[in-house]
């Protein structure tokens, strides 16, 4: 117990140091093997995945996803009776006159899932602002803005789906419901952290690479392998600040959140390899 509680002390500390960039904590940071920092980033991006993954959830509310799911395949009961959709040489059509809509609730919350309108243009997601769009001719879903929906078409030469059909497959669904949910967290909180760490680490490469060369022409002494590390713990602040407005879209966007992250980074790991390799030799 006493080892855990020393293990998380150490990365907090570590993530302390690295957020301040303090010269004294950079200075130990060097003496240490290589493989110190890359353990320390390892533990810290499955950290912030885990804060990550919490703060998701509770800004998306996405707590009562599973309820408004279930509510949604209840709701499949409410399609018009008799219903079949066919796609023909890669063209939809129903058996029905009029839009189809089907909602996540029947109460006054619920959102508008999707519409079987054979003659809306595709672009007509935009008003009946429904999650999913199928036309005579393409499978739309909503994005923001609105020019950047994925439109597919269809690919079959025939294919044929009833109300029952839809319920039947549905059925079988609820039953493997929770275990899809339970292996979705499972890989996105222990696998897709090794994704991000392998991308950071690369990004940080390169980076550190520039700076490293950059700066050789003041230092003598500075070698890439010690750049590395101390760039390791340098972008400590910046993936923190970059994990926060993707995260917050509505504050700026993922282009402009690329290019924060790009300077910032630049910026924390010249400062540290100028405060322990330049001035060193002052």
């Amino acid at each position: 117990m006493k080892k855990k509680y020393s293990c998380w002390k150490n990365l907090l500390n570590d993530i302390k140091g690295s957020l301040n960039l303090n010269k004294q904590y950079l200075k130990t940071i060097i003496h240490k093997k290589f493989s110190y920092s890359i353990l320390y980033f390892l533990k810290f991006i499955y950290l912030l995945g885990i804060v990550s993954f919490i703060f998701f959830i509770f800004v998306n509310k996405s707590v009562n996803k599973p309820k408004e799911i279930n509510s949604l395949f209840n709701n499949l009961n409410s399609l018009p009776k008799g219903l079949v959709i066919t796609i023909k040489n890669n063209l939809l059509s129903t058996n029905q006159n009029m839009p189809i809509f089907l909602w996540t609730s029947k109460d006054k919350n619920g959102q508008l899932f999707a519409v079987i309108y054979e003659t809306a243009n595709w672009q007509k997601i935009k008003e009946y602002d429904s999650l999913i769009l199928l036309t005579s001719k393409n499978i739309v879903f909503k994005n923001k803005p609105i020019t950047k929906s994925l439109v597919i078409p269809y690919n079959s030469k025939y294919s044929q789906i009833t109300k029952k059909d839809l319920i039947n497959f549905v059925n079988v669904v609820k039953k493997i419901f929770p275990y899809i949910i339970f292996f979705s967290i499972f890989i996105l909180i222990f696998f897709a952290p090794i994704g991000i760490f392998i991308g950071y680490l690369i990004y940080i490469f390169f980076i550190s690479l520039i700076v490293h060369f950059a700066f050789k022409l003041f230092s003598t002494k500075q070698t890439y392998i010690k750049t590395f590390q101390i760039s390791v713990h340098s972008s400590t602040l910046p993936i923190i600040l970059n994990g926060f407005f993707l995260n917050s879209k509505t504050l700026i966007s993922n282009q402009l959140a690329e290019k924060l992250f790009f300077i910032l980074l630049c910026l924390s790991i010249s400062f540290s390899v100028y405060q322990i390799f330049v001035l060193k030799e002052k």
